[in-house]
């Protein structure tokens, strides 16, 4: 399990969740959403909208986890 920080200019800012089809593409779960202003968001939904400087809790293999990372 790892969290890791969206960038300000990454594809997937204010894309919802199932939009960005992580779980098909690194087979990595979220299974939390820490927002910019500090709230967290546990188990978050497939319409959870993803915004800049978010952090992502992700969870899987190291490898998947170093996959979502280059994404």
């Amino acid at each position: 399990m790892q969290e890791i920080v969206v960038p300000k200019y990454s594809w997937m800012v204010l894309r919802k969740l199932k939009e960005t089809h992580l779980r098909e593409i690194t087979n990595c779960s979220v299974v939390g959403i820490t927002k910019k202003d500090g709230k967290f968001i546990a188990m978050p939904k497939g319409d959870t909208l993803i915004t800049s400087e978010c952090k992502l809790l992700v969870m899987g293999t190291q490898s998947s986890i170093v996959v979502t990372k280059d994404l």
